[in-house]
């Protein structure tokens, strides 16, 4: 599955924040494209919250009670590339 095939209100997975546990949420969007609307839940210390994750921090999408890896296709892999130069020239 890639990124572009996760639909609205896909449950989904991405790495957490500060070396707390995993963060989860709802997928809020059919768009397509490197950014994506999640919506996350309160879970390992993450506050609720709602906005837009990059493609590539959304590692897994729950489907019937499985979790399912998504793959980064080739095109976003390159952009991942080009934003993790620009955010490094920045000190970001």
């Amino acid at each position: 599955m890639t990124h572009n095939e996760l639909k609205k209100g896909a449950r989904v997975r991405m790495p957490g924040l500060f070396e707390l546990g995993a963060r989860y949420g709802k997928m809020m969007d059919n768009l397509k494209g490197v950014t994506r609307m999640v919506h996350i839940e309160e879970s390992n210390g993450h506050y609720p919250d709602m906005g837009s994750v990059y493609v590539w921090d959304i590692h897994d999408v729950e489907i019937d009670g499985v979790w399912v890896k998504v793959d980064l296709s080739p095109g976003h892999a390159k952009k991942m590339v080009n934003v993790r130069a620009i955010d490094e020239a920045f000190g970001w």
